[in-house]
């Protein structure tokens, strides 16, 4: 399981932090690959701006419905 999930009007996205030199897991390679593989979202985040970027690329991509 990742360190954060986040659910905002029904989306559901999955956060493991990591520190800037920080590495996965095989376990959470493998989680992330599943969260993936079925539609899900999942960041690697070494920093707040990685999270700040996936929800503008999200936003950017049409998907607004974390407004």
């Amino acid at each position: 399981m990742p360190d954060i999930t986040a659910i905002k009007k029904g989306v559901i996205i999955w956060i493991e932090a990591k520190a800037p030199k920080g590495i996965q897991s095989p376990h959470q390679i493998a989680f992330q690959d599943m969260i993936e593989s079925n539609g899900g979202h999942y960041i690697l985040a070494k920093s707040s701006k990685d999270v700040e970027d996936f929800i503008l690329h999200f936003i950017e991509n049409g998907k607004t419905r974390l407004l």
